[in-house]
C-alpha cells in the first residue's frame, strides 16, 4: 500500500524553524513495528499515526513515536495533528472555532482550532489535568555533570529542579543564562547511568530571559 504523509514545523510561521513534526493522516495497515521503523526514518521527535477512534466523542485516535519508543502524548505532535488534518479537509472546518477531540494514550485530549475562510490558523490543545510534580530528582553534582555543565551554571536560588508531567515527565533543571543554556550537552554515558531508566529520562533545562519571556531546550 502507499501511504500519504505530511510535514509541518510547529510553533513558528517561518518554514524550517520551529518544531519539525511528520503526520500519516490515515495509517490504517501500518504495524507497531512498522510504525516504529518509519519515525527512527525520519529522526524528526515524534512522528504521528492517525486511525479511527474507538472511543465514540474522539474524530482520530493518534499514535505517537519518537525516533525509539511510543509515548501517550505530547504537545506539538497534537497541535500539528489537528492543522494538518483540517488543512488537507480530512476533519472539515464548519466553524470560526472548533474543538477537536484526538484520543491519545493518556485519554481524550480537545484542541481548539480557529479559522480565518475555512483555512486553519490556530490550534490550542488542553491537558486533562494539572502538571505533576515529583522532587525525586538527581543531585546537582549529577545533574551538571548529565548536561557538561558546572554547579555553578545551575540556577537553583529561585526555581526547584523537578520533574514535571502533563502526560509525559521531563526532568526540569534551572540553568543561570542564556550561555549556560546554549553550552549544555548531554554527556551520554553520565546519562545512561543516571537517568536512562528513571521515569523522567527526558531532560528540560531552562533560564529566565527576562520578566515573562524564557529559553528553554529538550534533549529527549
Amino acid at each position: 500500500m502507499n501511504y500519504k504523509f505530511y510535514t509541518v514545523d510547529v510553533f513558528t510561521d517561518k518554514p524550517f524553524s520551529g518544531n519539525p513534526l511528520a503526520v500519516f493522516p490515515d495509517a490504517q495497515g501500518l504495524d507497531e513495528v512498522i510504525m516504529q521503523k518509519i519515525a527512527a526514518e525520519f529522526n524528526f521527535s515524534e512522528t504521528v499515526f492517525v486511525f479511527p477512534p474507538s472511543h465514540e466523542n474522539a474524530h482520530r485516535k493518534l499514535r505517537i513515536f519518537t525516533p525509539a519508543s511510543e509515548i501517550p502524548f505530547a504537545g506539538h505532535p497534537t497541535i500539528g495533528t489537528a492543522f494538518i488534518l483540517t488543512k488537507i479537509g480530512s476533519i472539515p472546518l464548519k466553524e470560526k472555532e472548533m474543538e477537536i477531540i484526538f484520543e491519545e494514550g493518556v485519554g481524550n485530549i480537545p484542541v481548539q482550532v480557529k479559522s480565518l475562510f475555512n483555512q486553519a490558523i490556530y490550534a490550542e490543545l488542553k491537558v486533562l489535568s494539572p502538571p505533576e510534580f515529583n522532587n525525586n530528582t538527581p543531585s546537582l553534582s549529577e545533574l551538571a555533570e548529565i548536561l557538561s555543565l558546572s554547579v555553578q551554571d545551575l540556577a537553583v536560588d529561585n526555581y526547584p529542579v523537578q520533574i514535571v508531567s502533563c502526560g509525559l515527565p521531563f526532568l526540569f533543571v534551572p540553568v543561570s543564562n542564556f550561555d549556560s543554556l546554549a553550552k549544555a550537552k548531554i554527556n551520554q554515558p553520565v546519562w545512561e547511568e543516571i537517568l536512562s531508566n528513571s521515569s523522567a529520562s527526558q531532560v528540560y533545562p531552562f533560564c529566565i530571559v527576562k520578566s515573562n519571556k524564557w529559553r528553554s531546550r529538550m534533549f529527549a
